[in-house]
């Protein structure tokens, strides 16, 4: 199998779904991730990334390696984060855990502020779930996490609330559900349940929040699902929803289309919700509740929640 170090470029080119992109994430040539992307496939024996579309998509197998090599992520992280922890003493780095595919997002708009303010302060990125980083927090193993949250009042952990997203209903925008209507991020059709019966439902694993946020909308409304397909991968469900114009709604949290999702891609769905509401989540940061905390980790609170008041 290729060198550990490379192990993981795979997670990019399937977050991005686009190859130059996911190059310069990696701060590497595209060719160099062409090869490398080639050289995995063939030695896997499969085609991981169908390459007729743009933006990519993954194919099944792929689906099947995205995961896998997610858990074998965490575990490494884990087993990291533990030696560090052992041998680091009183240098221990600010540890800092994120939503994988809202690491981009904090490492850009966050971390900036934080270091400008306090250059010294070491620190150590942990990428996993909502769920997996508030663990993490939960039992001490990070200082700091980020999360989306959905219900006041965690006795567990301090959360400060940064910014609302909303959960949307996305299908094809040939879905006979939704007929000649707008159906857009701005204005998104409202349906009633009924409309959906029998329809293929999209269902995140149990390790996300978005799990969570499903089942709870199943059980609020009613819905009946025809079919229900395990895919966590939120890219991979919008590129399946675009090859089944007439079956098929998946719950996408909006962010995904405001900070990097391919524009060009939006006209071809549509953009639904149940009720006359939008179901609304937070974007938060998380610390644990009731023990006192590090200097630097409450400069880096202060300083994060100094910034989202100035915002």
């Amino acid at each position: 199998m290729l060198e550990s170090r490379r192990r993981y470029y795979f997670l990019a080119i399937a977050e991005h779904l686009n190859i130059t992109k996911a190059a310069a994430s990696l701060y590497i040539a595209q060719p160099s991730l062409t090869q490398y992307l080639n050289q995995l496939e063939k030695e896997l024996d499969a085609k991981l990334i169908d390459r007729k579309y743009s933006p990519l998509r993954l194919t099944r197998a792929g689906q099947i390696y995205y995961d896998y090599l997610k858990d074998v992520q965490y575990k490494e992280q884990e087993m990291r984060a533990m030696i560090a922890a052992e041998t680091a003493g009183d240098k221990l780095p600010l540890r800092i855990g994120v939503p994988m595919q809202k690491s981009q997002n904090v490492t850009q708009t966050l971390l900036p502020h934080f270091t400008e303010k306090h250059p010294h302060v070491s620190f150590s990125l942990w990428e996993g779930t909502t769920t997996t980083v508030r663990n993490r927090v939960i039992q001490g193993e990070l200082d700091i996490g980020f999360g989306h949250t959905r219900v006041e009042g965690d006795q567990e952990c301090d959360v400060l609330p940064l910014r609302t997203e909303r959960v949307v209903i996305v299908c094809n925008r040939m879905n006979p559900v939704v007929g000649d209507a707008e159906a857009s991020l701005e204005r998104p059709l409202s349906v009633q349940p009924e409309a959906l019966t029998e329809q293929r439902c999209y269902e995140m694993g149990p390790e996300y929040i978005l799990h969570d946020v499903e089942a709870e909308m199943v059980e609020r409304y009613g819905l009946k699902p025809g079919k229900r397909l395990l895919m966590s991968h939120l890219y991979s469900r919008v590129a399946d929803l675009l090859s089944h114009p007439d079956s098929g709604y998946a719950f996408i949290p909006d962010y995904i289309f405001q900070e990097s999702f391919p524009k060009s891609v939006l006209p071809q769905l549509a953009i639904l919700r149940l009720g006359e509401e939008d179901y609304t989540w937070h974007f938060s940061m998380l610390r644990k509740a009731g023990v006192k905390h590090r200097k630097e980790s409450n400069w880096f609170w202060n300083c994060i929640a100094e910034q989202y008041q100035n915002d």
